[in-house]
């Protein structure tokens, strides 16, 4: 039966269906290094059960080397905030600059 209902276009989806708008993903161009960085939160599980480290990692893009690096027993929202708030996947070296240095929070910088 659905066959036939298939051949003659009588049967389609009853539930309405929402339509996504077409997504296209940011492309970020550098040209030389130290020109855009890309940063990273990856929790890591600690030595006994329920400790988890957040490691905070910033690479350049142009190169793929470790610009920096933060290992934390928490989420600093002061380093999260000053990284998204440049971009949400990647940032500027020369904005990143502005990240604040008096709020406790250092970059390891490599």
């Amino acid at each position: 039966m659905y066959r036939i209902l298939t051949q003659h276009a009588a049967i389609r989806e009853r539930r309405a269906q929402r339509r996504r708008p077409a997504y296209s993903a940011p492309e970020l161009l550098a040209t030389g290094p130290c020109q855009v960085w890309s940063w990273d939160i990856t929790k890591l599980r600690g030595p006994t059960p329920g400790i988890w480290y957040n490691r905070y990692v910033v690479l350049d893009i142009f190169s793929r080397k470790l610009v920096g690096w933060l290992l934390d027993e928490r989420e600093e929202a002061a380093f999260s905030s000053a990284c998204s708030a440049t971009s949400a996947a990647a940032m500027v070296s020369s904005q990143f600059s502005a990240v604040p240095d008096g709020s406790g929070v250092g970059i390891i910088s490599h």
